[in-house]
């Protein structure tokens, strides 16, 4: 679980700390989106095993919906000047900070 916070807090973190990350490891902003699927995967399995509460799935689903529609959109939310400036990149750091609250709510 703590693989899924992090990734999180990575997708809910201000446009100049995605960058430095960004350019710190090399990657682009696609790899944010693969740190959080690396993580939400494993949990949603153990949701449905039923080893973790249904509540976590309605607390990821949003950003889960987010980025699924930013890589149908196509690689134009996938740069640089995206996570600066793009709506959308808005609403999914908005979206994570929810999922980081609701998480913590469920957990307990």
């Amino acid at each position: 679980m703590r693989q899924l916070q992090q990734a999180l807090e990575r997708l809910a973190w201000a446009p100049d700390e995605q960058l430095e990350f960004m350019s710190r490891h090399r990657v682009g902003p696609d790899e944010f989106a693969l740190l959080f699927d690396d993580a939400f995967q494993p949990v949603m399995g153990m949701v449905s095993e039923g080893d973790l509460p249904r509540s976590i799935a309605e607390v990821l689903g949003p950003v889960d919906k987010i980025l699924a529609e930013m890589t149908e959109a196509g690689p134009d939310e996938w740069t640089r000047e995206a996570v600066l400036q793009s709506q959308t990149w808005a609403m999914l750091r908005s979206a994570a900070r929810k999922s980081l609250e609701g998480l913590e709510s469920a957990e307990s």
